[in-house]
């Protein structure tokens, strides 16, 4: 799995083309970078990604830049994963109702909602060798920052 994470837009999308020319699954973060990317380079981006890793106002600016609804999105992706901050994070993918994984309580009252984008980024279960995706409860079992019973 290539993780295709914010740096030069240029770079990110010679790097998305490799891994579609390879056939190398691949994951998109485009993160920081979205604001300086237009709506093609977006689409360009994403398009053929086994998974998008966005949070909440990343999600609605690609969308707005690339004029797709959610539907639209699950066309072009595979999986996507919506951080949440505090809230946990929601995964979608096609023909399936999307799920949301609540955060655990936290033993400290601060907490950083960005924490829980990067644990979710960090502990992806899609590393070679660590596990197969199996629907949303995969990711849930394999990201400790999420409730998983």
């Amino acid at each position: 799995m290539v993780v295709i994470g914010a740096s030069d837009p240029g770079a990110m999308l010679a790097q998305a083309a490799e891994c579609r020319a390879n056939g190398y699954p691949f994951a998109a973060d485009p993160s920081q970078q979205l604001p300086r990317m237009n709506g093609e380079q977006v689409l360009e981006l994403i398009t053929g990604a086994d998974y998008l890793l966005t949070n909440e106002y990343e999600k609605s600016l690609l969308q707005s830049k690339a004029g797709l609804t959610d539907e639209q999105l699950l066309e072009l992706v595979r999986v996507r994963v919506t951080t949440l901050g505090k809230d946990g994070v929601e995964i979608a993918e096609r023909d399936v109702p999307p799920f949301t994984l609540r955060c655990r309580p936290l033993s400290r009252p601060r907490i950083r909602p960005v924490a829980a984008t990067h644990s979710a980024r960090a502990s992806s279960p899609h590393s070679p060798g660590i596990c197969r995706w199996s629907g949303p409860a995969s990711w849930a079992r394999w990201s400790p920052a999420f409730a998983w019973p």
